[in-house]
């Protein structure tokens, strides 16, 4: 509205526009500066046209005097200063009226300081205590753009004063590309509101805030005007930008890390649903991360309903690692998982599953472990000759015993009948000892066992390694059966007592006792070597089934022996553990499923 006609308080909506107009209205770029422009063609009416003259102009705010082409433009200071044109009226200048400004959409008011400052003081005491008395920010705007008024909330957060403020823009405070004209124009009196999205303004000072808009459509005094309130969210923007800064990092780490692994990873929430997984897992799985992010164990893997509890609840109860083997539902392939619980109080997630295929580790496994039998061979080879050799020798010297009585026709059946007795005997042990080796030697699949005969089986082969160190005995229960591979049970119980013998010095076999046991352990048929040596520190309990640790290396220890015991009995689906035993040294106890 006109300065002139906002003083009366006129509602003549033919009014004329006053002579001066703000090059701000006009939508020129203050940053630009108006040097070199000649004029600027703004409005046509009635076959006249109205210019503004910007030559020699001064920057945003520099006041012009709007005239028609029948009228001399003032020049020089006159010009420059706002005096006014020639008009048709009093009070009126020649050119159009502010009716036909606006419906062209052009916003040209009126922003002379002192009319200016009034109106915007007008516009104020219309909206009442909480405009100045509020706090909050507000902006009052025409509908092209221009600031009318602004309380002090908003001066105070862009750093102007109220006269700079009114000849500005809402343009001007806009650091991003934006459609504010399309914005406006969008608020109409159909939709009189509207929530803008978040954009950033800049301040006087040239430092830039985060600002998220509400703008409202008003009616003051009857002309329409939009209201907006900039809330400054700046520390929202901050803070959000510093969240996803941390999740980019987060996720680099992610990639950086579970990318790189053979082993396939899942995280898994409380829900039992997977949240993410890597590569190596969607391998494992021939899936798509479409196919499984979302969907729960049960529903990857069916099997995972079949037991309750599940491994999961059992995991999180106790806090401990737990490790299940499961088919992949499309190439049926092994999938051996470890299920890892969060740590107590974590949000974020439940489990991690740790998964590879085991193909090829048992593969190279059970040729470690043939090799480790072979090797336990060669060192009985020396005490397997001997134990073959003394029954073969007896039988050598009873032969021909035999022979030189037949040939001197002095045999008589009282003497031949002892030496037959014990030939036969020596070629009973001599079989034992090739079928203790042969079951020992031979890889078979699982069957039934005897674990009373493996047991003694054992303590035959090991006869040579255990004689000068201790004596050997054997507490036997019968019917003690197990479903295993026989050759391999025999494997762990003949390096258990190996160990046992290396444990104890030699030359003092009468002081120390070497204990064989089979029992029953409710559903477990269980095989438990003990022994008087000096026992397993309790340092170092945790730590003997590792691979390659070992106290004897000075005596050519390997380390692999306990390690590979565990490997067998667990793949046996039994278990090996280090107990409190009837003797003071170590005790070993094996345990496998009853049959």
């Amino acid at each position: 509205m006109g300065a002139h006609a906002e003083t009366r308080g006129a509602r003549d909506e033919m009014e004329t526009v006053g002579p001066e107009l703000s090059l701000v209205g006009l939508g020129v770029d203050p940053s630009r500066g108006l040097s070199g422009l000649a004029e600027r063609q703004w409005s046509q009416a009635g076959g006249r046209t109205v210019q503004v003259p910007v030559a020699g102009a001064r920057r945003c705010g520099a006041q012009c005097v709007a005239r028609s082409e029948r009228a001399a433009a003032p020049t020089g200071r006159r010009a420059l200063h706002g005096q006014h044109a020639p008009s048709g009226r009093r009070g009126r200048p020649h050119g159009k009226t502010r009716k036909s400004f606006l419906e062209n959409g052009l916003d040209c008011h009126v922003v002379r300081s002192e009319e200016g400052l009034v109106h915007s003081r007008r516009i104020a005491a219309e909206l009442g205590p909480l405009f100045e008395g509020g706090s909050v920010p507000i902006l009052v705007l025409y509908p092209g753009g221009s600031f009318v008024a602004a309380n002090e909330v908003a001066l105070r957060q862009y750093g102007y004063t109220l006269e700079e403020i009114l000849e500005r823009r809402i343009h001007d405070l806009l650091c991003d590309a934006f459609d504010v004209d399309g914005e406006l124009a969008s608020i109409t009196a159909q939709e009189p509101s509207r929530a803008l999205d978040r954009r950033r303004h800049r301040r006087k000072d040239g430092s830039l805030l985060w600002v998220l808009p509400s703008v409202r459509r008003m009616t003051i005094g009857g002309e329409a005007y939009v209201v907006s309130v900039p809330q400054d969210v700046t520390a929202v923007a901050l803070l959000e930008t510093r969240a996803k800064k941390e999740q980019e990092r987060a996720e680099d780490l992610w990639h950086a890390a579970s990318e790189r692994l053979a082993d396939g990873i899942a995280i898994i929430d409380r829900d039992y649903r997977i949240l993410r997984l890597n590569n190596a897992m969607l391998a494992l799985l021939r899936a798509t991360e479409a196919d499984v992010v979302g969907k729960t164990c049960r529903e990857v893997f069916p099997a995972c309903g079949l037991e309750d509890p599940c491994e999961h609840r059992i995991a999180a109860a106790q806090q401990k690692r737990l490790v299940r083997e499961l088919r992949s539902p499309r190439t049926g392939r092994p999938i051996q998982i470890d299920i890892l619980p969060s740590p107590p109080g974590s949000d974020h997630f439940a489990f991690i599953h740790v998964a590879h295929d085991p193909t090829e580790e048992r593969a190279m496994r059970s040729e470690l472990i043939s090799a480790d039998r072979l090797a336990t061979i060669g060192r009985l080879a020396a005490g397997v000759a001997h134990e073959v050799n003394n029954p073969a020798a007896a039988v050598t010297v009873n032969l021909g015993l035999l022979r030189q009585r037949l040939a001197a026709w002095a045999a008589r059946p009282s003497d031949i009948r002892p030496m037959l007795d014990e030939s036969i005997e020596a070629m009973t042990r001599i079989r034992d000892i090739v079928h203790d080796l042969k079951g020992f030697a031979r890889e078979r699949s699982t069957e039934k066992v005897d674990m009373a005969e493996l047991a003694n089986s054992a303590v035959r082969m090991a006869a040579h390694a255990t004689r000068g160190h201790a004596r050997v005995e054997q507490r036997l229960e019968r019917d003690v059966w197990a479903t295993a591979r026989r050759a391999r049970i025999a494997q762990v119980v003949l390096n258990l007592l190996i160990n046992s013998a290396e444990a104890i010095p030699h030359g003092d076999q009468g002081a120390h006792t070497i204990l064989v046991r089979t029992f029953k352990d409710g559903e477990r048929a269980c095989i438990e070597v003990s022994d008087t040596g000096p026992g397993v520190p309790p340092e170092l309990a945790e730590r003997i089934f590792e691979p390659f640790f070992t106290t004897r290396e000075s005596s050519g220890g390997t380390g692999i022996g306990l390690w590979l015991a565990r490997e067998i009995i667990e793949e046996e689906g039994g278990a090996i553990a280090l107990c409190r035993g009837a003797l003071p040294g170590a005790t070993f106890r094996v345990s496998l499923p009853c049959v």
